[in-house]
C-alpha cells in the first residue's frame, strides 16, 4: 500500500479529527475545572439587621423542642428577697448552703454562682415541660399562642432566648409571632450557659 503524501485529503482529515478530539478533551477538562471552583464560592446569607427599641421584651426560652415562658418580674421578686443572703457570704459552710439554695419557680432556679455576685442568672429545671412542638401544631389554642394574648403589640415585643435543641420550635414561635403582629428578637445560648439579662441579653433589639 502506497504511504500517504503530504497533502493528501486523507492525511489531512485525520489531522482535522486529532485537533477536535484534543479540543474536546481541553474543554471538557476546563468545565471540570470550572465546575470544581463554582462549588466552592461561599454562598451568602442575608444576616437580619437587628434595630433598638423601646418596647418592653417578653421572654421565652426555646430548647428541647419545647417553648417557656420566663416570667421575669416574678423571678426579679424572688431574686431580691434572696440577693442579700447570697451575697453575704461567710464560713465554707454557708457558701455551700448558698450553693444549695433551691429558689426559682417552676421552669427555673436561680443560678447561685451568678446570684453571689449580684447577677440574675436562670438555670432549667430538669425535667421541666414548656408547650411542645407537637402541640403548637396539633392546635392553634396552645398554650404559648395564649401567652401572646396578654402582650401588647404596641408597647412589648417577644424575646426567645435559643439552644441548639430548640430551633425548630423557635421557627414555630417566630411565625405565631409574626402573624400575629409582633416585633421579635433573639440571642443564642449555648447548651450550659444559664440565661442571664446582662451585656448583649440584656437589650436585644428586634428583627
Amino acid at each position: 500500500m502506497p504511504r500517504p503524501k503530504r497533502g493528501d485529503p486523507e492525511m489531512l482529515l485525520v489531522s482535522f479529527c486529532d485537533i477536535v478530539t484534543i479540543t474536546i478533551c481541553a474543554m471538557f477538562m476546563a468545565m471540570i475545572v470550572v465546575i470544581d471552583e463554582s462549588s466552592k464560592i461561599p454562598v451568602i446569607v442575608p444576616v437580619p439587621v437587628l434595630r433598638p427599641t423601646t418596647n418592653a421584651p417578653v421572654y421565652f426560652e426555646c430548647r428541647d423542642k419545647m417553648v417557656f415562658p420566663i416570667d421575669l418580674p416574678s423571678l426579679l421578686q424572688t431574686f431580691a428577697k434572696y440577693t442579700n443572703d447570697y451575697k453575704k457570704g461567710g464560713g465554707a459552710t454557708d457558701i455551700e448552703k448558698l450553693m444549695s439554695l433551691d429558689v426559682g419557680n417552676d421552669f427555673y432556679r436561680l443560678d447561685p454562682g451568678l446570684a453571689t455576685m449580684g447577677f440574675l442568672g436562670l438555670q432549667p429545671r430538669a425535667g421541666a415541660k414548656g408547650t411542645p412542638l407537637s402541640a403548637m401544631l396539633a392546635s392553634p389554642t396552645n398554650t404559648f399562642t395564649l401567652s401572646l394574648l396578654n402582650i401588647h403589640t404596641n408597647s412589648q415585643y417577644c424575646v426567645f432566648f435559643v439552644r441548639d435543641s430548640g430551633f425548630n420550635v423557635f421557627r414555630m414561635c417566630r411565625d405565631l409571632a409574626v402573624k400575629r403582629g409582633f416585633h421579635h428578637g433573639w440571642e443564642y445560648v449555648s447548651r450550659d450557659e444559664p440565661i442571664t439579662f446582662e451585656g448583649l441579653m440584656k437589650t436585644p433589639g428586634t428583627e
